[in-house]
């Protein structure tokens, strides 16, 4: 797997910069990448439901409540990013696509009572956890980042925007391969009736 400096060099290497030996050295590389890499990494993780950051927690109600319309609040994880879904109370309870639920601040305001289940991509820091598909996009991104400033071109920014979406598009096609269908699948009176 990849560490930050390896795919700091990859990210330069695509945008024909030289290598540096870490995020924290005493060079024009590196304070550019150091400068975007966290931003840039937690933008990464939130634009799409990464399979390599997903949690899941049970948050308990604050015992403070919202002043109207919601009757709970609950604290989000301090390392979430977004939410994805809070669930059903119960698994008996159906989901029928109505929001219950919005987030204010670093709160979720719900009426359903705690504990609330959620799912949410989180906050990874540790590049071994990273998915190879993200590392990719990701260090396209970062190259975008950084053009102009180290190479004062436009047209290596583009060519460098123009990988990160190939790379994006990649990437997001085999993390859906990943997950099962949320559709129940066509039975065989269903597909004789069509």
């Amino acid at each position: 797997m990849a560490s930050d400096v390896e795919i700091a060099n990859r990210a330069l290497s695509k945008i024909g910069d030289r290598s540096i030996v870490s995020l924290t050295e005493d060079s024009n590389s590196a304070r550019a990448i150091n400068e975007c890499y966290v931003v840039a990494r937690q933008n990464e993780i939130r634009r799409h439901p990464w399979h390599f950051a997903k949690k899941r927690a049970l948050l308990a109600a604050s015992v403070t409540t919202p002043a109207f319309d919601f009757a709970y609040a609950f604290a989000l994880p301090a390392d979430c990013l977004r939410v994805l879904m809070p669930h059903p109370e119960s698994e008996s309870v159906q989901y029928d696509g109505r929001i219950d639920w919005k987030i204010e601040g670093r709160n979720i305001l719900s009426n359903q009572a705690g504990p609330l289940k959620v799912t949410y991509l989180a906050d990874i820091a540790d590049p071994e956890q990273f998915d190879a598909a993200f590392v990719d996009a990701f260090a396209a991104r970062l190259a975008a980042e950084v053009a102009m400033r180290l190479t004062g071109s436009a047209e290596k920014k583009r060519m460098a925007m123009e990988e990160y979406r190939m790379a994006l598009l990649e990437a997001r096609r085999v993390n859906a391969f990943e997950q099962f269908s949320i559709e129940r699948p066509m039975g065989d009176w269903e597909i004789a009736r069509l």
